[in-house]
């Protein structure tokens, strides 16, 4: 249990790591498996839960926002300069979905965006007036929009578990639709559930800059529930099903299973070709030996 708790820090570091096979392999396996096994239960849920978080997602007004400001509200810099240019060329946003028709503003980071935008949602114009004003049109007026105090207290803290939302409260982020929502479950479900919300960034279609929109309103709570399979009863068609374990992978841990006998540990993994140190570790939270 104890592991389990502490994978996803075991899980980022896995992957910041370049590998060279074989006897390298072994030397690594060592190093994350000490690593693995010097974990110290923390005392409290809320150690758990701490997390560093380089977006800070606050009202702000296209027109204005300088290229850093943009950037650190999680737009690509590509974008933000993209943005700059069109100001600087005499270009205005007057409603919120005007952000969207920059080329290549991805609709996944509008959605994150747009309740931040402090411009109107449309602009209303005023009937014709008749009488002795002679009909005289009103000049157009924008929507109110919020201020930024009224903004931020109307903004609700989500803290989503990943390993337990069902696709209902996955919908509350902003962002996640019908169609991601679907994906994340059912990404968790082929899985065995999650022990890392760095996870998310495998589900099909989910962009970096999402995932970073979403990552200070997620985590994964205990991984008690995560379903595993015996690597040394589990048949070729059990096995293949496992996103982590490819067609190619699952025959060799059969015929490597029928040549050396049963598997005992992650070390013992090594033999089976196509699978390396970073697939092992990366593996082993959902295996049994």
């Amino acid at each position: 249990m104890v592991l389990i708790l502490f994978l996803p820090g075991i899980y980022v570091k896995v992957f910041s790591k370049e590998y060279n096979p074989y006897d390298e392999d072994i030397r690594i396996m060592d190093s994350l498996m000490a690593v693995w096994n010097e974990v110290v239960v923390l005392e409290s849920d809320e150690e758990l839960l701490v997390d560093d978080v380089s977006v800070e997602l606050k009202p702000f007004d296209p027109n204005q926002a300088t290229t850093s400001e943009l950037q650190a509200l999680g737009v690509p810099a590509f974008l933000a300069r993209r943005i700059d240019n069109y100001r600087n060329k005499g270009g205005k946003f007057r409603v919120r979905s005007d952000l969207a028709r920059i080329y290549d503003f991805p609709d996944s980071l509008f959605h994150v965006l747009e309740t931040y935008i402090e411009l109107p949602d449309q602009i209303e114009k005023k009937k014709i007036s008749s009488g002795k004003s002679g009909g005289r049109p009103d000049s157009a007026v924008y929507k109110p929009w919020k201020s930024i105090d009224t903004a931020r207290a109307e903004l609700v803290k989500l803290w989503i578990d990943l390993s337990r939302a069902d696709t209902t409260e996955l919908m509350k982020l902003r962002g996640i639709g019908p169609s991601f929502s679907r994906r994340i479950v059912k990404y968790r479900s082929l899985l065995g559930g999650f022990v890392a919300k760095e996870q998310l960034k495998e589900v099909y279609g989910l962009s970096d800059s999402l995932y970073t929109a979403l990552e200070s309103q997620v985590y994964v709570g205990s991984a008690d529930s995560l379903a595993t399979i015996n690597l040394n009863i589990a048949d070729y068609n059990t096995l293949r099903k496992h996103p982590y374990i490819s067609y190619k992978v699952a025959g060799e841990i059969v015929k490597s299973r029928s040549k050396i006998g049963k598997f005992r540990s992650p070390w013992d993994l090594l033999v089976v070709q196509g699978l390396d140190s970073v697939g092992i570790v990366r593996l082993s939270p959902y295996v049994t030996y």
